[in-house]
């Protein structure tokens, strides 16, 4: 199969992404479909008529063991496609072979931790009915799927077909949340850019991947003149708690002109896009496979496999819980802080925004005081109050979370006794907000803590 994947720089005008791309893998992906059968079970059939005109079309290429080129095969049938139907399917087989193989690398970043499997993936998103007509049966139907949509929005300038592909699979709004409620939260490349400082991401570059210190530092002023405009926008708009969507051609426009006075040239608009999307593909292996700690292990040992799984199930469903509850606990007692600041005279709720990014980021606060304009390192934990921050969502959590696990528990009551729920899932609350509070009262030390983690996600 062809493969995609960042690895280490190349250049894009003056700097700055190492991708490593195999654009070569075998025709055969042209015209065998992968679907999924009537017992709901994947397959791969052949497509005959798609073979025979993939063969007439690039005889070079009929032996099916040889490597072809996507990039040149791909613009050709796209040029063909108004002209002739059977170029646009050789395409959706291309298309249904990607859509497996993103679904498959989810499956192995994420399946174990959110207990699914490929297949349950498949069902979201492996649904082009249009070549069913070139199968057994044609079902009559103006629903449009993943691949309809694939090939309406796709610009071979802008990208290769099969990183489009990608994208619209992690962004497909039914799978996103599917996998959310399995635990996982597939971050999207704006986001991972929207909360990364570029001084993290210079080292990053230079400790992890072998970056230069003179590449390194310029990906830092990319990052940062996109959070310049990007940012600043989100914020005239008031869409902090809207989903980000992939910068517009006059966002890298400005983007551009603030990498000009910066000394960076040699971008386009369609470079840039794609180099900020390998930082961020930087940025989301740099947080794999870490993923969110278990919860608490005050619970009975199981004494049989049966036990063992159940309780397995029972603590796999409470993490999912803690983590989402944490998340409303956090929302509710962020929002409303910002609106009584917000609400003041002279209103400090961007200061309370700014200043609690910059502590989440583990940046002193000295430099914290300097950045949101108070005087005195003091006068920034005065001014955060994170102990009153920590203790509200503690209350918050509390209450919501012993609910919810309580009503978990019916299902697994033979397993699990009820009256140690309230005490396991407090001391879990208290060992979670005791962290943060460990992580605040050491001014050096990273703040990586599950509370801090969440907090920042939030801002």
């Amino acid at each position: 199969m062809a493969s995609e994947y960042v690895k280490g720089v190349r250049k894009s005008g003056t700097v700055t992404v190492e991708v490593i791309q195999n654009p070569m893998g075998s025709a055969l992906r042209y015209w065998h479909w992968v679907r999924l059968n009537g017992s709901g079970q994947r397959q791969v059939e052949e497509i005959p008529v798609a073979k025979t005109f993939f063969c007439q079309q690039f005889p070079q290429f009929i032996d099916q063991n040889q490597d072809v080129s996507d990039a040149a095969i791909q613009q050709q049938l796209l040029d063909l496609r108004e002209s002739q139907p059977l170029a646009e399917l050789c395409l959706r087989c291309f298309i249904s072979e990607q859509i497996d193989q993103a679904c498959l690398d989810l499956v192995r970043q994420f399946g174990t931790v959110g207990g699914f499997k490929h297949t349950d993936l498949l069902h979201f998103v492996l649904d082009d009915y249009k070549l069913l007509k070139f199968s057994r049966s044609q079902p009559n139907s103006t629903y449009q799927s993943l691949a309809d949509k694939i090939l309406e929005t796709f610009n071979p300038e802008r990208a290769q077909l099969s990183t489009w592909v990608k994208r619209l699979v992690k962004s497909h709004e039914e799978l996103r949340q599917f996998l959310f409620e399995c635990g996982v939260h597939l971050v999207s490349p704006w986001s991972l850019l929207n909360n990364y400082y570029p001084q993290q991401l210079e080292r990053l570059l230079t400790q992890r991947f072998n970056y230069n210190s003179i590449t390194a530092k310029q990906a830092a002023e990319i990052l940062d003149s996109y959070q310049t405009i990007y940012l600043s926008d989100r914020l005239k708009q008031n869409r902090f708690r809207s989903r980000c969507q992939p910068p517009s051609t006059e966002q890298l426009n400005r983007i551009l002109d603030n990498l000009t006075e910066k000394k960076i040239t040699g971008f386009t608009p369609e470079s840039l896009l794609e180099t900020l999307e390998s930082l961020a593909e930087f940025i989301r292996q740099s947080r794999q496979p870490k993923q969110e700690p278990p919860p608490s292990e005050n619970y009975p040992q199981p004494t049989s496999d049966e036990a063992e799984i159940e309780m397995q199930e029972f603590l796999r469903r409470y993490r999912q819980l803690l983590v989402t509850h944490l998340d409303q606990a956090i929302s509710q007692v962020l929002r409303d802080r910002i609106n009584y600041l917000r609400s003041r005279k002279k209103p400090k709720d961007q200061q309370f925004i700014q200043g609690l990014k910059l502590y989440c980021q583990s940046q002193p606060m000295k430099e914290i005081a300097q950045e949101i304009g108070l005087k005195q390192q003091y006068q920034v934990s005065r001014f955060l109050n994170l102990r009153t921050l920590r203790e509200d969502v503690q209350q918050r959590l509390l209450v919501t979370l012993k609910m919810q696990v309580f009503q978990l528990a019916q299902y697994y009551i033979d397993r699990i006794k009820l009256e140690q729920l309230e005490q396991a899932v407090a001391t879990e609350i208290d060992r979670i907000l005791a962290e943060a509070e460990r992580e605040a009262s050491h001014p050096n030390c990273s703040r990586d803590s599950l509370f801090t983690r969440r907090l920042f996600r939030h801002l």
